[in-house]
């Protein structure tokens, strides 16, 4: 296990590069970090003068990162697009590429079609989808509520949506953005969703309950039961294993199949933990916690 002193506040959102080699964090403090993942090393910090950093998403295929912020001209946030340089100096790693005012706070980001499309919960009751090149908004998918969580599974071209305060969960098509299916018995606000990584899986977090929903219109999701409010999600590439964590700083892994606890729980004596991501090899993870550290250690078959 190692911890990274990330961050002045607390780290609330993580993601691997595709390659597993870098890690990006997103903190209250406002900051974005890349680290190299093999050494622990601050590659870049990125410091654009917000209140907080709110989300962090690479790329699938291209050298590019996108963050949120919230701003303290509230209400209202920031989306940033930046392209990731190899350099020597942290100041020079992330060239911006483009910049948005928004006229919500973004909580959830995701790169879609080819990577030349984001995908931005960042106005009230909708998500919105924009083009990269041409750098306007080109569609938008109308939701009934505040987003909390988007989750894209790009083979199939499907965009999860959660809202916060009514739970509902919408799965929409990419290229037609009429809904799916939906979910709108929930058990609780909605804090995070995530595909599996084939598709053909849903986890979402409900207050203390996390829902495992096959995405199929009719079908009632399997529930895993906590003690405390869950705030992040992350599968195990190969699908077989789901990790939660949330208000009690402790990681719980669970059978994607049955829906059974398949451990006991990590537990480092930690704040809360606000994000969860696994690197896609399979092999380590990283947990954000509430003090602005970052803990990264293997995973264990």
């Amino acid at each position: 296990m190692r911890i990274l002193d990330a961050h002045q506040r607390a780290v609330v959102a993580l993601d691997y590069s595709r390659d597993g080699k870098l890690l990006a964090s997103a903190g209250w403090d406002g900051l974005v970090c890349v680290w190299e993942v093999r050494t622990g090393r601050k590659l870049a910090v990125l410091n654009l003068g917000h209140q907080a950093a709110l989300t962090v998403a690479f790329a699938a295929a291209r050298p590019m990162l996108a963050a949120s912020f919230r701003t303290f001209e509230r209400p209202g946030g920031a989306v940033g697009v930046f392209h990731l340089l190899s350099a020597s100096r942290p100041d020079e790693v992330l060239l911006p590429y483009r910049l948005w005012q928004c006229e919500a706070e973004c909580r959830s980001l995701a790169f879609m079609g080819g990577d030349q499309v984001l995908v931005a919960a960042d106005a009230p009751d909708r998500v919105r989808l924009w083009d990269l090149l041409q750098f306007r908004a080109v569609r938008q998918l109308l939701c009934s509520g505040r987003v909390y969580s988007i989750s894209a599974d790009l083979p199939t071209s499907r965009l999860a949506v959660l809202l916060h305060a009514s739970g509902a969960l919408k799965v929409f098509s990419f290229q037609t953005r009429r809904v799916m299916a939906e979910l709108t018995h929930a058990q609780g606000r909605g804090h995070s969703v995530r595909f599996r990584p084939d598709g053909r899986q849903l986890a979402v977090a409900w207050g203390a309950t996390v829902g495992l929903w096959s995405g199929q219109p009719g079908t009632e999701p399997v529930l895993l039961p906590h003690d405390e409010t869950v705030l992040a999600l992350a599968y195990r590439p190969d699908g077989k294993t789901l990790y939660t964590a949330g208000h009690d700083g402790l990681i719980w892994s669970w059978d994607c199949h049955s829906g059974q606890v398949l451990a006991d729980p990590l537990d480092w004596q930690l704040d809360t933990l606000h994000a969860l991501a696994i690197a896609p090899d399979g092999l380590t993870a990283a947990a954000a916690t509430n003090t602005g550290q970052i803990v990264i250690w293997d995973i264990e078959d």
